[in-house]
């Protein structure tokens, strides 16, 4: 084969096209949208999480992990003595002791199984 020939395997990378600006036909913002998609989805991972924000050695804390584990229900710990972001979520929202539960928008301060159950449907 000669070093000149067109070969689009060997010679010629292929590029994506970059997204336009706008859409030609209708003029929406398309990185507009792409936000909007983008917070979406992070609005859907949030409304399913539970999260648990415990102290060392807090019984409450560790009622409420077992009765999610009893259930499947996963769930993230934050160690408050341990996270910067934990420390300030408690000082920022007024909460002064462990357990706080987040079920996608919805905070549970101590133990309190029946609301936890409320927020998960149970």
């Amino acid at each position: 084969m000669e070093e000149d020939a067109d070969c689009s395997q060997c010679y010629y990378e292929t590029k994506p096209e970059p997204e336009p600006e706008e859409c030609s036909q209708c003029f929406y913002d398309a990185a507009a949208i792409k936000e909007q998609e983008v917070e979406a989805a992070a609005e859907e991972e949030k409304d399913g999480k539970v999260v648990i924000y415990t102290m060392p050695e807090c019984g409450f804390c560790r009622m409420v992990m077992d009765f999610l584990k009893a259930r499947g229900i996963e769930f993230e710990e934050v160690s408050i003595p341990s996270n910067k972001e934990a420390q300030h979520f408690m000082e920022s929202h007024g909460y002064i002791s462990a357990p706080v539960t987040v079920i996608g928008d919805k905070e549970i301060m101590g133990a309190e199984i029946s609301e936890i159950k409320k927020a998960l449907g149970l």
